[in-house]
């Protein structure tokens, strides 16, 4: 499924020319086919070994790679490509360690000296986004003479992919509950894989899509940014992330009182939200209807009491 890729750029050579470098990690090689070739040639890595599904937050993994080449030793970085991408990217690894030895005979059966370049990228699972394929690539130490120019070796390892899983967050993006009036709550969250999102509402428990006498909720939508510059357009989408609204048609007292389940394959976490509804009724408006319903009231029953005592 995977395969390693060695590109060779344009050697130009105006005269025959020896590896230049550090004097002390040089091998003679030949550039036209004659052993010990010039190169690079990966010896190992582990991109079987960790390649696979991550929980978020949840630890680190190592990426490892070792290349050998002829006539110098070569610098190796990482390189990484989002899950919805074509482009590459460095790669930011949480530490990083480079090693090179010179003039390493690798197995018995090698007759040549080898420079032999290690790299380990510690790679944490702390966001989503890491979701993606790594490699490791190698661009050797050029140098130049007046006569020539010293090819360059571009080596390129197979990919890894790796999945990150889990919710990120969820968050209220606006909310707007005035009472006896129509609202609306709505939440973004972020997930991977896109997760379920169930509303916990006073007497009701709702997903995207339903409705009740007096809530709907709607479906989830991707999220969908703009730049500051370009206000108009057009939005990038925000990987792994989603919104979705509730929408209230007459807002009641204890509407306040919602909570969310977000729900997928990772994680499952249950979000009260802080919410607040305005504009509700002051206890000092509501007390004379309190007062005259009391005042009537007794009045009735004194006016009854009365009443059968003439009778009587």
């Amino acid at each position: 499924m995977f395969f390693f890729l060695q590109l060779t750029l344009i050697t130009l050579l105006l005269g025959t020319s020896k590896a230049q470098g550090p004097t002390n990690c040089v091998t003679q090689c030949s550039e036209n086919g004659h052993y010990p070739a010039c190169g690079a040639w990966l010896v190992s890595d582990n991109s079987k070994e960790v390649q696979g599904t991550y929980r978020l937050k949840e630890g680190y993994l190592n990426l490892t790679c070792v290349i050998k080449s002829l006539p110098t030793s070569v610098d190796i970085t990482w390189s990484y490509r989002p899950e919805f991408s074509t482009k590459w990217e460095p790669v930011a690894c949480a530490s990083l360690h480079n090693q090179q030895d010179c003039r390493v005979r690798l197995n018995s059966s090698d007759t040549a000296l080898y420079q032999v370049s290690r790299s380990t990228c510690m790679l944490k699972t702390d966001q989503l986004t890491k979701t993606g394929y790594y490699r490791c690539q190698t661009l050797n130490k050029s140098s130049q003479k007046k006569n020539f120019v010293l090819r360059i070796l571009c080596f390129i390892s197979s990919e890894t992919p790796i999945t990150v899983v889990g919710i990120e967050f969820v968050d209220t993006v606006s909310s707007d509950l005035p009472f006896d009036k129509a609202g609306h709550v709505e939440v973004q969250f972020c997930g991977n894989p896109k997760p379920e999102i169930v509303w916990l509402t006073r007497g009701a428990v709702m997903q995207p899509g339903h409705s009740t006498h007096r809530m709907t909720s709607l479906k989830t939508l991707q999220h969908k940014k703009w730049e500051s510059k370009h206000l108009q357009g057009p939005a990038y989408v925000v990987p792994y992330c989603y919104r979705t609204r509730l929408v209230i048609g007459k807002v009641e007292k204890n509407d306040g009182n919602i909570s969310v389940v977000i729900r997928n394959e990772g994680e499952t976490k249950v979000v009260p939200m802080d919410l607040q509804v305005t504009n509700l009724p002051s206890s000092a408006s509501q007390w004379p209807i309190s007062r005259q319903f009391w005042i009537i009231t007794f009045f009735s029953l004194l006016h009854s009491v009365a009443k059968e005592m003439l009778l009587s």
